[in-house]
């Protein structure tokens, strides 16, 4: 996780909990917003996600303290049954925020929630998933960076070949992901128009790394808390 993580950024502008397409900034011709998706019921993790903590942030408040450092605007995030509680004990309210009464029917509805509530002058979004909190800050920027060169395409970045998250989504695929089925996910969406796709080449394992259960979040909680220990013996030294 990023050095810095431990402090948290308030968004530049005001954003109210129960947004819609004209509330941001009108002056943003270019506007590429950030789009949180924690509205799962986290049953294999048995508590919710957004709560787990890294580097002393909650996995919600680090995704959102990128995004927010890189200008994405707005950012919104989705929530599910859990939302009160995630709502009560992060900063998800300092952005735009809302509950998916179905979460059930499984990530694209709550996508397609955001979709509805960016403003018009959105030229894209980046997707972000809440069980993906260990991408790099340097990440989001070139994702973001090359979304301001090309918004109108799809940009995925990889690891070793292998792809990961966050994806981007220009404007003109807004309406065909709001009309792909429910079952099929926004990935239809990419293999439908695979010749529009166009990827990051990262050393950033973290976009490979999703963490859905209790095994999975102690060996990235080890792996950062050794990373920490090397760092200070390195400055000890």
């Amino acid at each position: 996780m990023d050095g810095n993580n431990n402090r948290f950024i308030i968004p530049n502008s005001s954003h109210g909990k129960e947004g819609s397409r004209g509330d941001a900034k009108k002056k943003d011709k270019n506007m590429i917003a950030g789009i949180l998706l924690a509205a799962g019921n986290s049953s294999r993790m048995g508590e919710p996600k957004a709560l787990l903590s890294c580097q002393g942030l909650t996995f919600a408040d680090s995704i959102l303290n990128k995004l927010a450092e890189i200008n994405c605007n707005p950012v919104i995030t989705i929530l599910g049954s859990s939302g009160e509680l995630i709502r009560r004990q992060t900063k998800v309210d300092s952005f735009q925020c809302f509950n998916n009464p179905n979460p059930e029917l499984g990530q694209l509805s709550s996508l397609k929630i955001a979709i509805e509530k960016l403003p018009d002058q959105t030229k894209g979004f980046i997707l972000t998933l809440v069980d993906h909190p260990l991408v790099k800050l340097e990440t989001y920027q070139a994702l973001y960076q090359k979304a301001k060169d090309t918004p109108d395409c799809i940009i995925i970045p990889r690891f070793g070949g292998r792809r990961g998250h966050p994806v981007y989504f220009g404007e003109r695929f807004f309406i065909s992901l709001l009309e792909a089925p429910l079952n099929k996910g926004a990935r239809t969406v990419v293999y439908e128009n695979i010749e529009d796709v166009k990827y990051i080449e990262s050393d950033d394992e973290g976009i490979l790394k999703d963490i859905d259960t209790q095994g999975d979040y102690l060996k990235i909680k080890e792996g950062v808390e050794r990373e920490a220990e090397s760092g200070e013996r390195e400055e000890e030294e």
